[in-house]
């Protein structure tokens, strides 16, 4: 889906993540450790950044687990520490939702909000989880934030044995101005520990739900929704000029080591 379309998604919109974990084409190698390889690729779309496509295997891990940790926003409160506020803003059905999303940043970068309808998918046979970024007239840009775009982030998980394949593909624009080693720095190291940070909290998902609700899972069984109806006409794409902190972001390199990203 592109930036700012709100539909119910279709498998054609799945596909696309599945393409770009399976195929090799036009990918370039930039980590690979142990278990886990990580890629790049240039894309068309405006983003100074590149995609970033991870694959990994979980083998403690069932898929069913890493699926609930990914979409469980009140446990994401405990292992994501960048994670300022989440709101879910509504649903078109019960496998699309759209919410708000900000985050803290490393210094010196501004701290970073995102407004994405996530869609998923589930089987005997995978998991899928994809977003893109749109717009929601309750949600405008705010002060002392820059508001990032998604154009597609997804995760593709797959059991086997009695863990599970992971593939996770990413690509945004987190705005403002970056230099090259950013995003360098993003697929080298940042990628790598979020994926790690991810896996660790999945070991501990069963004990924390047993303690916080634990048959309420609203993506799984769809009678626990609760929130209203997305209204189509409220997804309005912001006028652009109201407000710009992008300008302003000034970067040091030896300020951002990535001491403050995910272990």
């Amino acid at each position: 889906m592109e930036v700012n379309e709100v539909r119910i998604a279709g498998e054609k919109d799945f596909e696309s993540l599945r393409a770009f974990l399976a195929r090799d084409e036009g990918w370039n190698k930039a980590y690979d450790k142990k278990d886990m390889s990580v890629w790049t690729r240039s894309d068309s779309q405006d983003s100074a950044f590149k995609m970033l496509r991870v694959k990994t295997e979980f083998s403690d891990v069932p898929a069913s687990i890493l699926f609930d940790v990914i979409q469980d926003p009140d446990y994401r409160k405990t292992w994501d520490r960048h994670m300022l506020e989440y709101k879910n803003i509504g649903y078109l059905n019960p496998c699309n939702d759209i919410g708000y999303y900000s985050l803290s940043c490393p210094s010196p970068m501004k701290n970073r909000d995102f407004v994405i309808q996530s869609s998923w998918l589930q089987s005997p046979d995978e998991y899928i989880i994809i977003n893109h970024s749109v717009s929601h007239k309750d949600y405008p840009k705010k002060r002392g934030f820059i508001r990032g775009i998604s154009y597609l982030t997804g995760f593709l998980i797959q059991p086997k044995g009695k863990g599970c394949t992971v593939g996770y593909v990413t690509h945004s624009n987190p705005k403002g101005k970056f230099p090259n080693w950013v995003s360098n720095k993003l697929s080298t190291t940042l990628a790598p520990k979020l994926v790690k940070r991810i896996h660790k909290a999945c070991l501990k998902y069963n004990k924390w739900k047993a303690e916080h609700q634990p048959e309420l899972k609203p993506w799984k069984h769809s009678e626990q929704i609760e929130g209203k109806k997305i209204d189509l006409k409220d997804c309005v794409v912001e006028d652009e000029t109201e407000i710009t902190e992008e300008a302003d972001e000034i970067f040091d390199e030896s300020a951002f080591n990535g001491s403050d990203s995910d272990d």
